[in-house]
């Protein structure tokens, strides 16, 4: 309402003339939008609160969770539930995405890490590792815990750490005469991951963008000024042939290396439904 000065015409403006603020994709989700134009419609059609409530029930797993079928996933076994404990989510997801998960596998822990806070799994957190390593199915289920596992082994990974924590880090850690670098999850919602780099006492952050190719696959790329993006096929090659990253270079965090120590590859094995009887 930035073309408003006046209370009286921006009164009259809302009152009056029924005007709105735009509201796009970039600032609210389209389901929310929907809803709150529902909202600010006329006094006689204008939606009851019961009904905002409820319309709100349904509508925020599907704002925070974009995947289908994790979003069918959590609506099917925790309905109107925001947060769940651990115990009880695991052993759900096992059932309904069809993997058999024990807790010394590097691919619960990693899960785990990422999910659990004071013994719940918050549907707003879960929301964020589907954001973070793509949609998930019954189909790629194992693939997405692979590509968890494959991230969080990475020594220079920090996960969900601040800018100014990553800022922080470095400034601790930086050499004159020397690059370094972490990669952490991404504030955006557009992407993913974020490298930040030192370099002398200078320190920048670079968004790596990934996409899914015809196949399936998970694409990373660096978008470079002048010059086409840099593309591979995970986070570590990306690394490793980016001229300006260089893993030697990686400033390490040992918060998940437990997770690998000592710890073979295993199979993900498929769920029995009997096991538990």
């Amino acid at each position: 309402f930035g073309t408003y000065f006046k209370y009286e015409l921006f009164y009259n403006a809302i009152v009056r003339d029924g005007e709105r603020p735009p509201i796009g994709e970039e600032t609210m989700h389209p389901l929310l939008q929907q809803l709150f134009e529902e909202m600010w419609c006329d006094q006689e059609s204008r939606l009851s609160f019961d009904i905002i409530v409820e319309s709100l029930d349904v509508l925020i797993p599907e704002v925070l969770i974009d995947s289908d079928e994790a979003t069918q996933f959590w609506m099917e076994f925790y309905n109107n539930e925001f947060d769940i404990s651990w115990s009880v989510f695991i052993e759900d997801f096992c059932e309904y995405f069809g993997v058999s998960l024990n807790q010394n596998q590097p691919e619960y822990l990693c899960l785990k890490e990422l999910l659990y806070n004071q013994e719940k799994v918050e549907i707003a957190t879960f929301g964020n590792v589907i954001k973070w390593f793509g949609r998930l199915s019954m189909d790629n289920c194992e693939t997405f815990l692979k590509e968890i596992k494959g991230v969080m082994k990475l020594k220079y990974f920090y996960g969900d750490i601040s800018r100014e924590d990553a800022v922080e880090i470095l400034s601790r850690k930086k050499n004159p005469d020397n690059t370094r670098f972490l990669v952490r999850f991404s504030t955006s919602k557009h992407t993913p991951f974020t490298i930040t780099k030192s370099v002398g006492s200078d320190i920048t952050h670079q968004r790596i963008h990934v996409s899914t190719s015809d196949e399936g696959n998970r694409i990373y790329s660096l978008r470079r000024s002048g010059e086409s993006d840099l593309e591979t096929n995970s986070l570590q090659e990306l690394i490793a042939i980016s001229s300006t990253h260089n893993e030697e270079d990686g400033c390490s965090n040992r918060q998940y290396q437990y997770i690998f120590e000592n710890i073979e590859d295993t199979y993900i094995e498929p769920y029995d439904d009997n096991s538990s009887s």
